[in-house]
């Protein structure tokens, strides 16, 4: 049996546990630090780690020591990597790793067998040639990652041309589909149309992109599927009203019904910013908000005012926790449905037009005017309960020092 047999016929045996090195040479994968950094040169430390992060050897607490005990800057550096991608570690990705020898995952990547990366290499690959460098990868979790990475290279190089393809990357993306559908999700979000005329073509696109992320998730449940629909109209409405803009009505009513509660909370925000020193009581407040909703017209920033924050900074604490404690502490009724609110936690929302519009109108009341308790306290008698349990929760919220 000649050499080369020998060698393939060692590889079948042992290739779950071991690395074929030479012909006749067999020796145990790297997967401790001190292993790692021993190896003879760059690309086999690199690789050796890839290796340990994909095949599932290391969890990513020993990912976390051993990238502190790594001296070779490089180690130091794709330690960085693997570490900003927390979702390798999570869920479902726990249960995608293999133990395909160390030196066989370029197997069948062309061009790939001397790069520092495979899955660098693979993504580059399926870039051009419509996906086939990530199918051809064999450490599932690996492979999952490559359709995840390559889904964000597509939205990075050509968004408005490449939207489709990025999502249909992120639905082979198998136990990384619901890391990936967000990071598309949070991408739409980003997209800054313009909101007069002139914008109708970029936010039909991304009314359609929408729709499509809709369907791409239509197995989740109903309150998953909100929070994606929430995460790209809320994010698109902050990049386009973050500061005042007069915008087209007519368009502004052309848009997904989904959008259109989020489309309320930019332009109260800066209605009440415009207007933050006026003595109005809450229904003078209310028709300035109609007429601004049916012109396209706001109010010019006044001193003081603020731009819609990207996150939620000093000030801007109103997250998940805070809302529920203070939904809490004012008892009572229960605030029904909520939708998030920009980048700073959630708000009270409404399928009413008119009780969304006061509802949107009181949340900015509550983080725009320097004293909100008189106008929020006139809204505890309102007849509708949600907007009665959205100023209780406000009041108790700025009263624990927001």
């Amino acid at each position: 049996m000649g050499c080369a047999r020998l060698c393939l016929l060692w590889c079948s045996l042992w290739c779950s546990l071991w690395c074929l090195a030479g012909c006749g040479t067999v020796q145990p994968p790297a997967t401790t630090p001190e292993a790692i950094q021993a190896l003879p040169d760059r690309v086999a430390r690199l690789r050796a780690l890839e290796w340990v992060v994909y095949s599932g050897a290391w969890d990513l607490d020993q990912l976390e020591r051993s990238c502190a005990a790594f001296a070779d800057a490089e180690l130091v550096q794709a330690c960085g990597r693997y570490l900003g991608r927390p979702h390798l570690f999570r869920g479902a990705a726990l249960e995608r790793g293999s133990a395909v020898a160390p030196g066989q995952e370029a197997a069948d990547l062309p061009g790939c067998d001397e790069a520092e990366s495979v899955v660098d290499c693979a993504v580059a690959l399926a870039e051009d040639q419509a996906g086939l460098g990530c199918g051809s990868l064999p450490q599932p979790l690996a492979r999952d990652e490559c359709w995840f990475r390559l889904s964000d290279r597509l939205r990075a190089d050509v968004p408005a041309a490449r939207g489709s393809e990025a999502l249909r990357s992120c639905l082979q993306a198998g136990a990384l589909k619901g890391p990936c559908l967000h990071h598309h999700a949070e991408f739409l979000g980003g997209s800054c149309a313009p909101v007069d005329s002139s914008g109708e073509v970029r936010w039909r696109e991304l009314g359609e992109q929408a729709a499509a992320m809709d369907v791409a998730v239509a197995h989740w449940d109903a309150f998953e599927r909100q929070q994606v629909a929430d995460v790209i109209w809320a994010g698109a409405m902050r990049c386009a009203f973050q500061r005042p803009s007069d915008f087209d009505p007519l368009l502004a009513r052309s848009l997904p019904v989904g959008a259109q509660s989020h489309l309320r909370a930019a332009v109260a925000w800066h209605t009440v910013g415009g207007l933050r020193e006026a003595p109005l009581d809450l229904t003078a407040w209310d028709q300035v908000l109609a007429g601004a909703l049916a012109t396209g017209q706001l109010p010019p920033a006044s001193p003081g005012s603020a731009e819609i924050p990207a996150g939620p900074g000093q000030g801007w604490a109103h997250d998940t926790a805070a809302w529920s404690l203070a939904q809490e502490r004012a008892g009572a009724e229960p605030c029904g449905s909520t939708q998030r609110y920009f980048a700073m936690g959630k708000r009270v929302a409404s399928g009413d037009p008119a009780v969304d519009r006061l509802l949107a109108l009181l949340e900015a009341a509550a983080r725009v005017l320097p004293e909100p308790a008189p106008l929020l306290g006139q809204a505890l008698d309102h007849e509708d309960p949600s907007v009665r349990c959205s100023a209780r929760a406000l009041l108790e919220w700025r009263s624990d020092g927001a």
